[in-house]
């Protein structure tokens, strides 16, 4: 018999689901609540809406096609566990099996039934709900499946299922929670179905993370399943517990596949049981299951609701964490005999002594009703535009992705030494959000990051070009394991040396300087890595080597060898090697036109990198500059003083070989530039190799007229850079205004916003020989077409431009998911990758796949720049926060923005929220707490504990 438990929180909560409205709309799928709530009353074409969460070392995502996925990692062996498997594949668009979690109601109206799934009511017989809602609550991270059932004149019920990951303290529990309202005339009667596959462990082959399972109904309300492991005393135990108020009544459980699901040719999308309203008679039914079908749980309830009344059904799944219990539970299920009987004793025996070690569901229940539901603002970014409010809410959203993304660039690399793959250039990107929400774990991550620096002794020689192994001496690997303790252990990964990867590293570490004043990262020391064949950085493995270094010093190396490398290059700009940011044009590195064995050896370069390391450069020398850190590391600054003619002849190399003066309206910077000319000859003085981004059709690997917007937007932020140290570029004004009508000419697409290519590159072998992969990945497509992450970065920069934060606007709000109608393909709240960018493809302006955490980082960053914040928190010559704000026309002079700061003082973080509020009222003025002050700059933070700055227009 079920316990009858009063849920009257929940019931309010669920009610209040079931009345919310759109607030904002976006299109026909949906909008924002009046809290921000993500609202669907359909489902996307394409990519479904996700919501995921963390909780200690569980990860739960959820999907608003109702796949649901939970792994847990086990900290004491580093085993990541699937103990749900998603059912569908967001970046490929496709299902990939049935639901690994699911809620059945079959409605009795007489002699026919009427089933649907609550979780995807696309399963359904007999019945089709009136109206669907699904909801992103992003307070408690809950996923809210909601649905209107009207059959005839008589049955009309409104339902809503909560999803959430809560944590028990014995280990992470996935509890649902299902609200049913009777809002028929009659009493509401029929069946529940509540199904977890748990993964039936049956491998049946060694070194698996699970082997033999086995699951036992201990009660209608509970079921212990447990897998053994092998080579280990661990124990994959879940525990599945059950609950409901007046109105469900559980009636019996099962843990075998055979007794719910069916034989062989039936379909978990709908059970046979479910079908046949009762539990099958074969397979096990409620005695213990092992071995030869795989355990589930399935748990069936009758219905009998009152008219205007209503029911709760709760279900919690704990999987189990605490070492001890598991312990416990290994040695009370240990068999004195190799028969069934004294087996399943056994068994029962350490699961009812499990049950008295771990929390109940109406334990598990309190405490999701003890998480407030209430919308809150987030103190670590929030944008407020009243004008704008559609926008608002995709800004607020998107934030909700930042710790998302970054745990899951952690999670998606191939194991490596004691961790995983990280992407060195992915892991700098997405530390740029990460400082304003933890700045403590991008500290941790970039000193380990930076310990991944090659040295290589064997020296260039004199007068003589660089071999390859001599480029690699001061790069980085384009991927690096995230935990690696015996670093004697030879490992093998990419150690490609992806040109551009240390350089976001560096950004990152200015950035973290500036925003949190930590400039004691500095000095910490960080070993170095060798390769064991550097001739062959793709195949090689990688050790310790035995230099270490500063921070300090780390950084000086990776400009000093970038300086080696333009020094190398016949074009005094920096190489490409294996590729760049655009990874697949690193056949402009090869030194043998066409020869693939050859990349890296050849001295090509890119325009873009260049214009990259040059701006990074004279960030890092400023901040060395600073008199703070000039008297701490004096040795180190004057050899970045040295470094100020090389930055100042790189620019200049830049612009004397990289500008192409065309036609007005097409005028602009070459990306890439071979060493060679097509034929595999030398070009002649003064002139240049074969190129990618020329609108001179001589020059153009395919004799095609062609801009590229990386290159285009990274030499616009170059142009205008004014230094004691600088010689002036003569005309940068005008060029900058020739590549701001080159950006509207040739690259702008309502639709799209800014392409990235102007034209495509062809899909053929001549591509393929010349430029590199970019040949194979489909024209018009993803990085041959239009990148998100490409053209944020023309609008940032544009964005800083006197007068141009307009069309800067005009042109961003395309790449807006928010803005875009149900043809985007995909959820609404979530930036994707790209848009199909040829007008002739049926998927024109669709998106590829959604979430990409490098556009994210540089959006989080344009919404700042609108508010026009700058930290200083490293020096003194410096306010600590300049606040300029660029507010574009659409926001019509009205703008709240909310961050956290966070000051490093005596080896701590102080947490200073800051508010920026823009708006009108009847006399001009700016207050600072509340006081008139004279400017909008906060000179010091000092012992402020908070910031509410007030700009009155």
């Amino acid at each position: 018999m079920s316990k009858k438990v009063p849920l009257y929180s929940f019931e309010k909560d669920a009610n209040n689901i079931l009345n919310m409205k759109i607030n904002s709309r976006v299109n026909s799928l949906g909008g924002y609540g009046v809290n921000g709530e993500v609202i669907y009353v359909d489902h996307p074409i394409g990519c479904p809406s996700v919501l995921a969460d963390k909780q200690n070392n569980a990860k739960a995502t959820f999907m608003s096609n109702g796949s649901i996925e939970l792994n847990v990692l086990h900290e004491e062996n580093n085993k990541e566990v699937h103990v749900l498997k998603g059912s569908f594949d967001a970046v490929e668009k496709k299902e990939t099996g049935p639901l690994s979690n699911n809620i059945w109601l079959t409605i009795h109206n007489g002699k026919q039934n009427h089933t649907l799934s609550l979780l995807n009511s696309n399963i359904n017989k007999n019945v089709t709900p009136a109206s669907i809602k699904i909801i992103k609550r992003s307070s408690d991270r809950s996923m809210w499946y909601c649905n209107e059932i009207k059959i005839g004149q008589k049955i009309h019920l409104k339902t809503a299922l909560k999803i959430q990951l809560i944590d028990s303290g014995s280990g992470p529990v996935l509890l649902k929670r299902l609200y049913i309202k009777n809002l028929g005339n009659q009493n509401l009667k029929g069946t529940l179905w509540a199904y977890l596959d748990l993964q039936g462990t049956q491998y049946f082959a060694y070194n698996k993370s699970a082997w033999y399972d086995a699951g036992l109904p201990l009660s209608p309300t509970e079921q212990i399943i447990s897998a053994s492991v092998p080579y280990s005393e661990m124990l994959q135990i879940k525990r599945v517990s059950s609950s409901s108020t007046t109105g469900i009544k559980i009636q019996e459980s099962t843990c075998d596949y055979q007794t719910f699901i069916g034989n062989t040719s039936k379909l978990s999308t709908l059970p046979e049981a479910v079908i046949q309203d009762k539990m099958l008679t074969s397979g096990a039914g409620k005695r213990l299951s092992r071995f030869c079908s795989p355990v589930i749980s399935a748990v069936k309830s009758t219905l009998n609701i009152n008219k205007n009344k209503s029911g709760v059904f709760s279900q919690s799944l704990t999987y189990i964490t605490d070492t001890k219990i598991i312990a416990q539970f290994l040695k009370n299920s240990d068999a004195f005999d190799p028969t069934d009987k004294s087996i399943a004793k056994a068994f029962q025996t350490a699961s009812k002594n499990l049950i008295t070690k771990t929390r109940n569901i109406n334990e598990l229940n309190k405490i999701s009703e003890q998480i407030n539901v209430e919308a809150s603002i987030c103190d670590d970014f929030y944008m407020d535009m009243p004008h704008q409010r559609v926008v608002s809410e995709y800004a607020n959203s998107v934030w909700t992705t930042v710790e998302e993304l970054y745990e899951n660039c952690r999670a998606h690399g191939a194991n490596l030494a004691d961790g995983i793959e990280l992407g060195t250039r992915d892991r700098g990107q997405d530390m740029w959000p990460k400082i304003k929400e933890n700045p403590g774990i991008v500290r941790q991550d970039l000193i380990h990051a930076l310990g991944f620096m090659f040295q290589i002794d064997d020296k260039p020689k004199k007068g003589k070009r660089l071999e390859l192994k001599h480029k690699l001496h001061g790069m980085f690997p384009r991927q690096f394991p995230s935990a690696w303790i015996n670093r004697k252990q030879e490992i093998f990964n990419d150690n490609r040396p992806y040109n551009d990867s240390p350089i976001w590293l560096v950004d990152s570490l200015n950035f973290y300087i500036r925003e949190t004043g930590d400039t004691s990262i500095l000095k910490e020391k960080v070993g170095s890595v060798t390769l064991t064949d550097p001739e062959v950085p793709e195949k090689s493995g990688m050790v310790a080597h035995k230099n270490k270094f500063t921070i300090a010093e780390v950084i000086l190396g990776i400009f000093e060898c970038y300086k080696r490398h333009a020094d190398d290059s016949a074009y005094g700009m920096i190489q490409i090697l294996y590729g760049d940011w655009c990874d697949p044009v690193d056949m402009f590195g090869t030194s043998i036109v066409g020869n693939d064995k050859t990349r890296g050896i050849g001295a090509g370069v890119n325009v873009r990198l260049s214009a990259h390391v040059f701006k990074t450069l004279i960030n890092t020398i400023e901040l060395f500059s600073s008199k703070e850190i000039k008297s701490k590391f004096n040795a180190i600054e004057k050899k970045f003083h040295s470094l100020k003619s090389f930055a100042n002849q790189l620019r200049k190399n830049v612009v004397n070989i990289g500008w192409e003066d065309t036609k007005t309206g097409t005028k602009g910077f070459l990306d890439s530039i071979h060493e060679l000319k097509k034929n595999g000859k030398k070009p002649k003085k003064g002139d240049i190799g074969y190129t990618l981004g020329s609108y001179i059709k001589s020059r153009e690997f395919d004799g095609r007229q062609r801009r590229v917007l990386t290159s285009m937007s990274w030499g616009l932020s170059m142009l205008n850079e004014e230094k004691s140290y600088l010689d002036p570029i003569k005309n940068s004004a005008e060029m900058s205004k020739e590549i701001l009508k080159t950006f509207d000419n040739l690259f702008y697409d309502p639709k799209l916003g800014l392409k990235l290519f102007t034209i495509p590159i062809p899909n053929n072998e001549q591509a393929r020989s010349l430029v590199g992969r970019m040949g194979m990945v489909p024209a018009g497509c993803a990085e041959n077409g239009e990148y998100h992450h490409a053209q944020i970065m023309a609008h940032v920069f544009r964005s800083f431009l006197p007068g141009e934060i307009h069309t800067s606007w005009k042109q961003f709000k395309p790449m807006i998911s928010a803005t875009r109608d149900e043809s985007l393909c995909g959820p609404f709240e979530t930036p994707t990758t790209s848009y199909t960018s040829d007008p002739d493809n049926p998927h024109f302006g669709k998106g590829m796949y959604f979430g990409l955490s490098g556009s994210v980082d540089w959006i989080v960053n344009f919404f700042q720049n609108i508010a026009g914040i700058q930290l200083n928190l490293h020096t003194k010559e410096l306010p600590d926060i300049i606040v300029s704000p660029n507010l574009p026309k659409d926001l019509k002079g009205e703008l709240q923005y909310r961050r956290m700061i966070h000051v490093f003082e005596k080896n701590k973080f102080r947490k200073v929220p800051i508010i920026v509020d823009i708006k009108k009222g009847k006399k001009a003025g700016i207050l600072l707490n509340g006081k008139n002050v004279k400017d909008s700059n906060i000179q010091k933070v000092g012992s402020l504990k908070k910031i509410h700055l007030e700009i009155i227009n």
